[in-house]
């Protein structure tokens, strides 16, 4: 059997709290009883002291207390690749001028994705013309026998509706969902 406070006055409740016998410390209000004790709520910049050694955030637009000037930049020292991979520090833009001209690169070559249209295009430049036709026809008779192949699984009618461009080939249903039943 629960009893309703909801309609008792703050003196009526400081009244009960102390003919329980609990703590009178604790505002009626419901306010903490450290609220005023608080600084950090009140002002957000203090600096923690030995007595209360909280954090502090200081936001960016102020100078950090450890950083009197404005942080610099440098641009060297610098790394650099060889064509092979191996890193190399320079440390002056003479020095990086010469080892650029040595082939060094500013970017590490295991991090560059190869392209492989890059490197066909390549291999094909290095070929004949008359190489390059011959790649082309085996190509071609390549994917005839692909064609050939798959034009073998399917009936007689299909194909020729196929060829004629009056039929599709009937799709396979991906799994996932069963289809809604009316």
């Amino acid at each position: 059997m629960g009893i309703d406070l909801s309609n008792l006055s703050p003196d009526d409740l400081v009244y009960l709290r102390q003919a329980l016998g609990l703590p009178a410390g604790i505002d009626p209000t419901g306010r903490s009883p450290f609220a005023g004790q608080n600084r950090q709520l009140h002002d957000l910049r203090l600096l923690p002291t030995a007595t209360d050694p909280r954090p502090t955030f200081f936001w960016s637009a102020e100078t950090p207390r450890d950083d009197p000037g404005v942080t610099r930049q440098h641009e060297f020292p610098k790394l650099l690749w060889s064509p092979d991979g191996v890193e190399i520090t320079v440390n002056s833009a003479r020095e990086q001028a010469e080892k650029e001209a040595q082939g060094y690169l500013r970017t590490d070559p295991g991090m560059i994705s190869p392209d492989p249209l890059a490197d066909l295009r390549a291999q094909l430049a290095a070929l004949s013309e008359d190489d390059r036709q011959a790649i082309l026809v085996s190509q071609k008779r390549a994917r005839l026998g692909h064609l050939e192949e798959d034009l073998a699984d399917l009936s007689m009618d299909t194909v020729e509706a196929l060829v004629a461009g009056h039929a599709t080939l009937p799709t396979k249903r991906k799994p996932g969902r069963p289809r809604k039943v009316s």
